[in-house]
């Protein structure tokens, strides 16, 4: 049966419907940056106080009183049972422009005016001590807790927000058949950033203030960075520029506390400077800043297509389109992109130092090191500062060092007399020696996290105590306690956690009243992150067995900056994530026992999205109702809540859209233990064989099969079997959290070796025949998955073995559908390439081996089994790989279908291009599969 286009086109819209239809409003909801401060736990949401309780694309700032919690548990046969804490918008009013902006009386969720504007709404916070910041509309806001907080004027730019008012107006389209929370795909699972914000920074006749910091001694001045140098300014608006790294003629790349596109895109740092913490113990009023200066003078230019067109609502009125998005017309862009082999950014660290005059910062100074005292002078294999930072006392700093190929690295501290104004060169302070609190080599490579903790009780003058995580003992990352006297040449190392298990890479919780350490760790199971305490006391000598603070059966999200409090947020495969505040109770016989929990955001059950959902029950308990695996039970009141809601809302389709996603486990031939997940179709009938996709990520830094409720992947898996196909994914070695040795099974053999895992584990689904029900009374099983039907698909490093699938095993694979496909390492990034692979000049074999070109030959020679789509302006992942495959495949007379997506970066971000991938992708299934 041939499908056409456009019922390809209404099933992938009518998919969509059902999807919004049956999940509540929570999981298409977005609530992020819990922060807890003095009882009061603040947090970002866009789904609150919506008037008719749907996702919008505005951000607000809400509290909620941790410290009345109590009086929201509800006792009942001896359980706890939740009820919603009542949760308050920080501004409790709208926004109107008069001059700048001025506060008016109306309430924001009875405000029409705000609707209409469709403002974005808060995007970052920060609160210090009762001040509190935040950016609204890339406009900074300043203010006292509890106080309405005022815009912060651009003294020397007055119609910036004219501007930005008309602006906003002329961005309001949407589509009539998506919704704008479900327009993106994550595509690329590896997490990784697909958007470089340094090459959005402000030109001068743009004012506005990038990546603003609240700080000072006193926490009266903002920093931020405007055209590649750092500025600081009052709460009046007064800015005073700090730097002048734009001003330098002879290297127009040169930048001022601004990350690269190496640090943000590889090492997951997106800042490039920091206050200095405040000193209580001195009345010197001299304000610091450290940064990285950082120059790509050597960096080689990529130019890359810029495309000025933008997809529009075919429901857009003229009226309101931007003219300027109307045109067709295509340029071309440079961008500082290191290649692979090629030179990198070269950074310095500097300090700037002021003090505050009678209205602005004067005897401004920059500081940096000098001579024997340079980083590359006394760590010469040193090529990425990859983090660094102030100690707590405000005296020292420390750095975070890596070598080029990524197997050494050293964390150091610098005291502040080492940096010194060029000239002065480190006079009368010979004697300071660089310490070096921490280093480690690998035969691998070392992962940079953020799993780390300085001590504020530390006497640094003398001694340093930090802990941080490394997986250098067994593989596995785990806790250290490092404590460096300064007359010692090396730092005493306790090791906290031990086990063939991870840490995972989130921020650590440290009590350092009580010597508690809470981190995050897939202890129990590597398919479920969960949250643990465990004490660093110098009482034991062995590694203390953590605590368990969170619940099995599913999968935790902790944030946690208050010894009483945390906030969890979590899921499972089945049920959308929970959001509960968590109490704990210190006592000297057990240190951690927790003694309530209080729900903050509820899976509340929505009718429709003109009518706002009931709040859940009293008598609703939201921790109790699930087996030992994870799975709700038929009694559990959530679950009763479901099914009442799907007989109220599936009888209206044919088709459900609920996940019914099973993981599974199997051996590979050579003895490891891998896992993976199977989808039937949603028209499943007990002795049918289905046509099959596999879902494919298969690099580092990611794992596609958890216990975990991730809503954009999950959503594009529920379409495959919407349409009828099994799907299966399979977490193949390389893949994160099992360990060092578990991952580094690609080094050097990238795109050669995952694709056998998937195979195997294809291959155990379909001899199992795992997932099958019985045909028949006898009992007899026909697998779920048909092998001689098999297609693969997948985004970026996905699209990159979807490729490598097709040419290494033709005759295993039916279709492959790649995305953003890397086709020849030497063109993406160095750090992630030599990381992996090393270098081109040291490893040529590992990188003809890993060329999507060297299999071209390979690829079958009969028609519509090989689909490219690719954003023609993608700035991760260039479209230069797959013009150079494209070239070859035509030389070669290859039969291919290419699909440009000319508006698009790295991840599709356009609703009418995601309805067009979509319906393409699935046309192609459908009909040659």
């Amino acid at each position: 049966m041939n499908y056409s286009w456009e019922h390809t086109r209404t099933q992938v819209r009518q998919f969509r419907a059902n999807l919004q239809t049956i999940y509540p409003v929570q999981v298409l909801a977005l609530t992020k940056d819990f922060a807890i401060h003095n009882n009061v736990l603040y947090f970002l949401s866009n789904n609150r106080d919506a008037s008719d309780w749907c996702p919008t694309r505005h951000m607000q700032i809400y509290h909620s009183r941790l410290d009345q919690c109590e009086t929201h548990l509800v006792q009942q046969d001896g359980s706890n049972y939740l009820t919603a804490i009542s949760t308050i918008p920080i501004m409790e009013r709208s926004l109107v422009f008069n001059d700048y902006i001025a506060l008016v009386e109306n309430e924001l969720d009875k405000s029409t005016f705000y609707r209409q504007l469709q403002l974005p709404g808060v995007s970052t916070f920060d609160i210090k001590d009762d001040t509190v910041m935040f950016t609204f509309h890339q406009d900074v806001y300043i203010g006292k807790l509890g106080k309405i907080p005022k815009l912060i004027p651009y003294i020397s730019a007055s119609t910036a927000t004219t501007n930005t008012f008309n602006n906003t107006l002329n961005n309001t389209s949407t589509t009539a058949t998506y919704s704008p929370i479900l327009n993106h795909i994550d595509m690329d699972s590896s997490n990784k950033q697909t958007s470089y914000t340094g090459n959005q920074e402000p030109t001068a006749d743009q004012p506005y203030r990038s990546d603003p910091k609240l700080g000072g001694l006193f926490n009266e001045r903002i920093a931020f960075i405007r055209n590649r140098d750092i500025w600081v300014m009052d709460w009046n608006g007064n800015e005073t520029q700090l730097t002048f790294c734009s001003n330098n003629t002879s290297d127009p790349s040169l930048k001022c506390g601004v990350a690269e596109y190496m640090m943000q895109e590889e090492f997951h740092r997106f800042t490039g400077y920091y206050w200095s913490p405040p000193i209580t113990n001195t009345r010197q009023r001299t304000e610091r800043i450290l940064y990285v200066e950082t120059s790509e003078l050597q960096v080689e230019q990529v130019f890359i297509s810029k495309s000025s067109s933008s997809p529009s609502s075919a429901s857009t009125s003229p009226s309101m389109t931007d003219t300027a998005n109307t045109s067709s017309t295509t340029a071309t862009d440079s961008i500082r992109y290191p290649r692979a082999g090629n030179p990198n950014a070269k950074s310095t660290i500097k300090i700037v130092e002021f003090e505050i005059g009678d209205t602005s910062p004067v005897n401004i100074r920059h500081r940096q090191l000098w001579g024997k005292n340079e980083i590359k002078a006394l760590f010469p294999w040193t090529e990425y500062i990859v983090r660094f930072g102030w100690l707590p006392d405000g005296q020292s700093v420390w750095l975070q060092l890596l070598s080029r190929d990524q197997q050494t690295s050293a964390v150091i501290k610098l005291h502040l007399d080492q940096f010194s104004v060029e000239g002065e060169m480190n006079v009368g302070h010979d004697s300071i020696k660089t310490e070096i609190l921490w280093h480690e080599t690998s035969t691998a490579w070392i992962n940079v996290t953020d799993v780390y903790y300085f001590m504020h009780s530390s006497d640094t003058a003398t001694v340093t105590n930090l802990i941080w995580s490394s997986e250098k003992v067994n593989g596995y990352r785990h806790l250290f306690l490092v404590e460096k006297s300064v007359d010692q040449p090396e730092a005493q190392v306790t090791q906290l956690t031990e086990g063939e298990w991870c840490c995972v890479n989130r921020s650590l919780y440290v009590d350092e009243a009580r010597s508690l350490v809470y981190f995050s760790a897939k202890m129990h199971t590597p398919l479920e992150s969960h949250f643990y305490v465990t004490s660093y006391s110098h009482q034991t000598q062995q590694p203390c067995q953590p605590t368990l603070l969170t619940k099995l059966g599913f999968s935790h999200t902790i944030t946690m900056d208050s010894p009483d409090y945390f906030v969890d947020c979590f899921s499972t495969i089945h049920d959308p994530q929970v959001t509960i505040v968590q109490k704990l109770s210190h006592t000297k016989t057990n240190p951690v026992v927790l003694e309530g929990i209080s729900l903050l955001i509820p899976v509340s059950l929505k009718s429709d999205c003109e009518t706002p959902p009931s709040p859940p029950s009293s008598t609703t308990n939201f921790a109790e109702g699930y087996n030992h695996e994870g799975r709700r039970s038929s009694t559990d009141p959530l679950t009763r809540d479901l099914e009442r809601m799907r007989e109220n809302k599936l009888s209206k389709y044919s088709d459900s859209v609920e996940p019914n996603g099973e993981i599974f486990s199997f051996t590979t031939s050579d003895g490891e233990k891998l896992y993976g997940c199977l989808y039937r179709p949603n028209n499943y009938e007990p002795g049918q064989s289905y046509p099959t996709l596999l879902h494919i990520y298969g690099g580092p830094t990611t794992q596609l099969v958890v216990n975990e409720f991730k809503f954009p992947r999950l959503m594009r898996y529920l379409m495959a079997a919407y349409f009828g196909f099994a799907v299966v994914i399979v977490d193949s070695r390389g893949s994160s959290d099992r360990g060092l040795k578990f991952e580094s099974h690609i080094q050097h053999r990238l795109g050669t070796v995952e694709l056998k895992d998937q195979l195997e584990g294809l291959q155990f689904v379909q001899d199992t025949k795992f997932g099958a029900l019985p045909a028949n009374h006898q009992g007899e099983l026909v697998s779920v998955v048909d092998l001689n039907r098999l297609a693969i698909t997948g985004w970026s490093y996905g699209g990159y073995l979807s490729l490598m699938a097709l040419a290494q095993y033709p005759d295993r694979f039916k279709m492959s559908i790649a995305g953003a496909p890397v086709t020849q390492w030497e063109l993406y990034d160095a750090a992630y390439t030599e990381r992996y692979m090393g270098l081109p000049e040291e490893n040529p074999q590992a990188y003809h081996d890993s060329n999507v070109l060297t299999y071209v030959d390979r690829f079958p020679d009969n028609e519509n089994r090989l689909l490219i789509a690719h954003g023609l302006i993608d700035e991760n992942v260039h479209f230069r790989n797959t013009e150079l495959l494209v070239s070859q495949l035509v030389k070669l007379k290859k039969p291919h279908y290419l699909q440009v997506y000319p508006s698009e970066k790295h991840g599709l971000r356009h609703a009418s291009v995601n309805e067009h991938f979509e319906t393409l992708m699935f046309y192609w299934l459908s009909n040659y599969l």
